[in-house]
């Protein structure tokens, strides 16, 4: 009997043992141990720096902008994750030497093709303009006046855009691959936010302000019960029909119609028209953004430490962790540098509705010392970003590419 008492106390023990470590997990990160490990590399490009990854497609082809050794100029390539293959679009973000006029990469979809807006030094030029490889480059002017601010381009080669035909008139539009303009049935006063591969359109109307969904059952008001509408943003809808966006929290009582406005608490949201929509969980305190979804509804982001809302009580927690996180760096060797460098930002996925931060995901992470936001991922759960490491110069980032660890790696 004594033994079996002995066993049992052990039992016990190991039972509370677990426990403690199970919400010390919890207490430290924030959720349950992560589902998908992930391998981490740099990318980098000969003869280039300054690089920031934009994009990465279902092809393994990601878009980033760089500078070319030597210039001012920073160009949009595309390359090749697996054959590291460069491709010089000729398309320029920023460039002092042709008098600032350059591109904004909206959307890169798996055929390679870009879709953005024509930029000059004192903001955009009111044109639009897709890239391909075949095709080189089109751009879209709009009338006198007005504006085509393009927003996505899918596999089909559709563009979604909104089309201004003078400073407050507004059209949603589908545009096709042949240049014919389709405006959805939908009066003046409305625009487009996200497009899928199957022509699912999600967009906004005015007087009064609502969002809808566009699809092969026609054009329908988009509920969304429990979310701010009026300062929610549609960011983006993948192939299932589930979108993700970003309002102000409940609790906030200052609401900017379509817009969120800097220093109001923010979170992010994901649903549908049938099942709803529902807030993403975040980190408490901050800022939490979701930025791109894949087919198999894994969310990315970002979180950031908003200075108006430091010393509200509500970041104890998480600045306990960084001081834990800041005293085991100096302990282990590693130089001062501070997340704080940019913003306290920290990157974040959602998947199955639980939230993890991407850099306690990293099976290896070497000298990587935080992962500060994600910027795209797609189907093969493939993520680029921007960090920090060992040598990363202060105030400054290091792109980075998460590729998922199979199981027995």
């Amino acid at each position: 009997m004594e033994f079996l008492g002995k066993r049992s106390s052990i039992a016990v023990f190991a039972l509370v043992a677990v426990v403690l470590l199970a919400i010390g997990y919890r207490f430290f990160t924030g959720g349950p141990p992560p589902p998908t490990r992930y391998s981490i590399q740099e990318i980098e490009i000969e003869g280039f720096h300054h690089v920031y990854p934009l994009f990465i497609n279902n092809s393994n082809t990601l878009l980033i902008q760089a500078t070319r050794t030597g210039s001012n100029d920073s160009e949009i390539l595309s390359i090749n994750s697996e054959s590291n293959s460069v491709v010089e679009t000729g398309l320029f973000r920023h460039s002092p030497s042709k008098g600032e006029l350059g591109y904004w990469p909206k959307s890169f979809n798996d055929l390679g093709e870009i879709a953005g807006n024509v930029m000059e030094a004192t903001g955009p030029t009111g044109e639009g303009f897709v890239w391909s490889a075949k095709r080189g480059l089109v751009v879209f002017s709009p009338q006198a006046g007005g504006r085509f601010d393009i927003d996505t381009i899918n596999n089909r080669s559709e563009i979604a855009a909104t089309i201004y035909t003078s400073a407050t008139t507004t059209h949603a539009c589908i545009t096709s691959p042949s240049g014919e303009i389709n405006t959805l049935g939908i009066a003046t006063g409305s625009g487009v936010s996200a497009l899928n591969n199957l022509g699912t359109v999600l967009g906004w109307k005015k007087d009064p302000f609502c969002w809808f969904v566009a699809d092969e059952k026609g054009v329908n008001d988009l509920s969304m019960e429990g979310i701010s509408m009026e300062s929610a943003v549609l960011i983006r809808v993948n192939d299932l029909g589930n979108a993700i966006g970003n309002c102000q929290k409940s609790d906030s009582t200052v609401t900017t119609e379509g817009i969120l406005s800097d220093g109001y608490p923010i979170e992010g949201f994901f649903g549908n028209q049938a099942e709803g929509f529902g807030r993403l969980k975040g980190i408490s305190g901050m800022q939490n953004l979701p930025t791109d979804i894949n087919n198999h509804d894994q969310v990315i982001g970002h979180a950031y430490d908003q200075d108006r809302l430091v010393g509200s009580g509500s970041l104890l927690l998480e600045r306990m962790r960084m001081i834990i996180e800041g005293l085991r760096e100096i302990l282990v060797g590693h130089p001062i540098h501070r997340r704080s460098d940019l913003g306290d930002s920290v990157a974040l996925t959602w998947i199955d509705g639980e939230l993890y931060r991407l850099e306690d995901m990293v099976e290896d992470k070497g000298d990587w010392l935080w992962l500060i936001d994600a910027q795209s991922i797609n189907d093969q759960g493939q993520i680029v970003g921007n960090g920090i490491r060992k040598d990363t110069p202060r105030g400054s980032f290091t792109p980075y590419l998460l590729t998922p660890v199979e199981k027995g790696d």
